[in-house]
């Protein structure tokens, strides 16, 4: 064993339903999710006084990495997954899907800034974003109908939907892993390309959307006869995901029991936001714009923290934040 999860009759994606029909062939995806979950309950279970829980889902989590770490780096990439047969999917000389965006981003998002999860981000955007669209694929290049291994994937056209268009849900995950090792210029960009907004303002962009402009969909199709034209609109899990991308990652928001903390993400592509929101009778109206320094300032008077935690007060209260560009 490889130590890698068996990946089964699919996983996050379930069209690839053949990969480990046997019961051999294992998910790095699966690998990286189950770590992320496990450095989360991890902390959960240390927070509620569980060490022998929390020793035990860190050692699981520890675990899990070293096995991506010896199993599953190529050069400039994660692999996808291995095949019954032990075949990689996701390497350079896989053909079809020779590189996904799911285990580059979720190594980014487990790992932060390394010298593998930052090659394999530059990678996996080099080969999968398409600045002119503005699309993210999930992988490439797609299956072709004739070839069967991975499963139903091949049947859908190349380019549409899971077989190498962008899935919307994957793009953002991807976003998430360049606001992990520090590529905040980039993941804003990159965030704000795939908003229905832009596409409709953008003349190029609108006359191949066919999509509400009010709506984020599901997907945005790659097929060079369809590329850039949207599909499945009324998603809201991709939609739930932009708002947590927005919220948690590029305004920094992190909500705890007794109050927040602010590190937002600014730079040139986004160099000021605000955001209000109400909790537990207090109310927050915070305004963060990139400066000549770090400072943050709570109805007026200075929190000298580099990263501030602001208690829950009742009342309206304003928060000022600016960030030294770097």
């Amino acid at each position: 064993s490889d130590g890698l999860p068996l990946i089964g009759g699919g996983d996050w994606n379930d069209s690839f339903n053949r990969v480990g029909l046997a019961g051999r062939g294992t998910s790095v995806f699966l690998a990286r999710f189950m770590q992320w979950v496990f450095h989360a309950f991890a902390q959960t279970a240390k927070q509620y006084g569980d060490e022998e829980s929390s020793s035990f889902l860190h050692d699981k989590e520890v675990q899990l990495a070293k096995a991506v770490e010896q199993n599953a780096w190529e050069d400039d990439r994660y692999l996808r997954a291995r095949y019954d047969s032990g075949l990689p999917m996701g390497s350079a000389l896989s053909g079809a899907c020779a590189i996904d965006l799911l285990p580059q981003a979720f190594s980014a998002l487990t790992e932060g800034a390394t010298d593998r999860t930052v090659t394999a981000m530059n990678t996996a955007m080099t080969l999968l974003y398409n600045e002119e669209y503005k699309l993210l694929r999930l992988f490439t290049p797609p299956f072709p109908a004739e070839r069967q291994e991975a499963g139903y994937v091949s049947a859908y056209c190349e380019g549409f939907r899971e077989n190498g268009g962008q899935y919307t849900h994957g793009a953002l995950f991807g976003v998430a892993g360049l606001f992990a090792i520090g590529e905040n210029r980039r993941a804003t960009s990159v965030l704000f390309g795939i908003a229905p907004t832009t596409r409709s303002l953008i003349p190029a962009l609108a006359s191949v959307y066919n999509a509400e402009p009010y709506f984020l969909c599901g997907d945005i199709y790659d097929n060079p006869e369809h590329r850039g034209r949207g599909g499945w609109g009324l998603y809201t899990g991709a939609a739930g995901w932009y708002l947590r991308l927005l919220t948690e990652r590029l305004a920094g928001l992190s909500l705890d029991e007794t109050g927040f903390t602010l590190s937002p993400a600014l730079s040139d592509q986004c160099p000021f936001l605000t955001l209000h929101f109400v909790k537990k009778q207090a109310s927050y109206r915070i305004s963060m714009q990139l400066g000549q320094e770090d400072r943050c300032l709570l109805d007026g008077q200075a929190i000298p923290e580099e990263t501030p935690h602001i208690l829950f007060a009742p009342g309206q209260h304003t928060v000022e934040i600016t960030r030294k560009k770097r």
